[in-house]
């Protein structure tokens, strides 16, 4: 049987990624993509996927 989809809390939940301010959650949304990548549940490039944490940036 395959896993359900992972979500974001529940990928921070179960890493321990922290997520509560924007650095964090920008690292931690990427590590999540990837990870979904990893599992196949989608093929785009972590790291060029839009990151709704990425606001203020630089």
């Amino acid at each position: 049987m395959a896993e359900p989809d992972l979500t974001f809390a529940e990928f921070c939940t179960r890493t321990g990624t922290p997520s509560y301010s924007i650095r964090q959650g920008g690292d931690a949304w990427t590590a999540y993509q990837a990870e979904r990548r990893h599992r196949g549940e989608t093929d785009e490039n972590p790291y060029t996927v839009s990151n709704p944490f990425d606001q203020g940036r630089d």
